[in-house]
C-alpha cells in the first residue's frame, strides 16, 4: 500500500508505505507542480522536466547516472519508462497511476488515451 503526504492541496512532499514509513521525499524549487529533487534511500535525485512539467529524466545528483527516462506523446501517453514506479509524477506534473493510466490533478483526473479530463472542472 502506498500513500502521500501533502505540503498543501497539490504539492506532494513525501511518499509513504503501508506502515507510514517515508519512502521518498520531494523538494520543490523552480516549479510549484513538480519537484526539482527526490530523496530516496539516502540518495538525492534531480528531476528534469519539460516545459509542461512532465518529468523526462531522473538523475542521481551525485554521480550523474540516469535512474529513469520517460517519454510521452503529445497527449501525455507514456511511450517509454525505464523505471516504472520509481517516482510518482507524470504528464504535466500530475500524479500518475500506472494501473489506470490516469493522471491526477487535484480534484480531477486526465485520461491521455482520449486526451480529455474524466470530469468537469469543479
Amino acid at each position: 500500500m502506498q500513500g502521500w503526504l501533502y505540503g498543501d492541496l497539490l504539492r506532494i512532499v513525501a511518499e509513504v508505505d503501508g506502515s507510514n514509513t517515508v519512502i521518498s521525499q520531494f523538494v520543490y524549487g523552480s516549479r510549484t507542480n513538480v519537484p526539482d529533487y527526490m530523496i530516496r534511500g539516502g540518495v538525492t535525485y534531480r528531476i528534469i522536466s519539460n516545459h509542461l512539467g512532465s518529468p523526462r529524466l531522473v538523475i542521481d545528483a551525485s554521480t550523474g547516472a540516469i535512474a529513469q527516462m520517460i517519454g510521452y506523446d503529445e497527449f501525455g501517453n507514456v511511450l517509454g519508462d525505464t523505471s516504472p514506479g520509481f517516482q510518482p509524477f507524470g504528464f504535466a506534473g500530475g500524479l500518475y497511476d500506472p494501473d489506470t493510466k490516469l493522471v491526477r490533478f487535484g480534484a480531477r483526473d486526465y485520461d491521455a488515451r482520449v486526451g480529455r479530463w474524466t470530469a468537469k472542472d469543479p
